[in-house]
Parts: structure tokens; C-alpha cells; sequence
């Protein structure tokens, strides 16, 4: 049986780390799936550097920031269909 993610206690989990070595084992805990877990980290990395640029002002990259969001939901959302 899949143990379906708990997305605000996931982000609550993300929020208390205060390295990438603590974020690891987040992702570790919440995605067992070795392949699931290192596309969302690769996910989650892109968010996190166009999220940086547009703190620098650079908003071009709204853009790539909307698309990686979608990019996440989508492989959430195809994860949970093919669990049905």
C-alpha cells in the first residue's frame, strides 16, 4: 500500500531545514521512491533558483517559475492516478 503525501506536512518539514543534507532526508521520508524522490528534488531545485532571481528582481523568470509549479503538479498528479 502507497502512502499518499501529506503536502502541508511535507512543505512544514521542508520549512525546519536548515541545510540541504536536512531537506535530503525530508525527501528521503516523503518520497521512498528513489526515481520519484530525484525528480522532485530536481524539481524542487529549479524552483528554488527562479525563485532567487525573481528576489533579485529579475522577472523574466515568472515564466519558468509558473512552468516548474506545473511541472510538479503534473508529476503529483500523474503519481497519484497511477495509484488508482
Amino acid at each position: 500500500m502507497e502512502i499518499q503525501l501529506d503536502v502541508n506536512n511535507f512543505m512544514l518539514d521542508l520549512e525546519r531545514c536548515k541545510n540541504k543534507e536536512e531537506m535530503r532526508t525530508v525527501f528521503e521520508k516523503y518520497y521512498p521512491n528513489k526515481e520519484e524522490r530525484k525528480r522532485m528534488w530536481s524539481l524542487m531545485e529549479k524552483y528554488r533558483n527562479n525563485e532567487e532571481k525573481v528576489l533579485n528582481k529579475d522577472t523574466k523568470t515568472m515564466n519558468d517559475i509558473n512552468d516548474t509549479i506545473e511541472d510538479i503538479v503534473d508529476a503529483r498528479t500523474q503519481k497519484d492516478n497511477n495509484d488508482q
